[in-house]
């Protein structure tokens, strides 16, 4: 009789995720932007994640002359096959992991294409998109803090 509201008064005190953007550099080139990340999935991501729920890392890159682009990163977990995925918008194909904790360490580091191709300055930040997570979900995840995920925005030259 007490259970749902134990478990709701334990999923109350969890601590949200985070997702921090630690450096961005623009590459020799001036084509991709390189972002070290630092990512940190709350209690109910893992466990969304872990149940076959993907989710949908935004990144915008806007820089200050040309224009912005946003570059996806899907998490997945595939039952059938025990595998978690990692697809980019910006890859053709999905990259496969054994555990999870190998898949979020390939997040440490990322590169992402720059559309004005050499703009010294610009921005770039990240967010969960909660519009892609499935219908049931949305509504819920609007609204409870430890779904929130997002960076500040970050400069290049920092």
């Amino acid at each position: 009789m007490f259970t749902p509201l134990l478990l709701a008064l334990v999923a109350c005190g969890e601590a949200p995720g985070r997702l921090d953007i630690s450096r961005v550099q623009l590459d020799p080139g001036g084509a991709r932007v390189l972002l070290d990340l630092d990512l940190h999935l709350s209690p109910t991501h893992l466990d969304a994640l872990d149940h076959g729920v993907p989710l949908r890392l935004d990144f915008i890159v806007a820089p200050l002359a040309g224009a912005g682009t946003v570059e996806s990163i899907v998490l997945s977990f595939s039952p059938l096959t025990h595998q978690y995925e990692m697809a980019s918008s910006q890859e053709t194909t999905p990259r496969l992991f054994d555990t999870r904790d190998q898949m979020l360490a390939a997040l440490d580091r990322i590169s992402l294409p720059v559309r004005a191709v050499g703009a010294p300055q610009g921005f770039v930040r990240a967010r969960l998109n909660l519009d892609a997570l499935p219908p049931a979900l949305r509504m819920t995840a609007r609204f409870d803090r430890r779904w929130q995920l997002e960076t500040r925005t970050s400069a290049w030259p920092p």
